[in-house]
């Protein structure tokens, strides 16, 4: 039996605050690298994996993962000390405060 919804699936989205949402994330992955001192993709994975959206598949949440280390490396938040990007461990700037 099909029931219809009064509310049309753009009726929540455009109440979801997605950059809010990002930006959630990055506290989290800042948090990690405060508490740890340094992090690889595998630890941003197990931290994040349960809180990125159901919808995306394993493929779109490491991308997200990765878009949002790089987003941070582009603030000059944190760096990657190696280049190999499967291992790759990132820690905070040292901004000298």
């Amino acid at each position: 039996m099909y029931v219809a919804c009064p509310f049309s699936i753009f009726y929540f989205v455009k109440f979801l605050n997605l950059p809010a949402l990002d930006e959630y994330h990055r506290i989290l992955i800042v948090k990690y690298l405060e508490e740890y001192k340094s992090g690889t993709r595998k630890n941003f994975r197990i931290l994040l994996m349960d809180k990125l959206p159901d919808n995306h598949d394993e493929k779109q949440k490491e991308n997200k993962i990765r878009n949002l280390l790089y987003s941070l490396k582009r603030k000059g938040i944190v760096k990657c000390l190696n280049k190999n990007s499967i291992n790759s461990t990132w820690v905070l700037v040292d901004n000298g405060i």
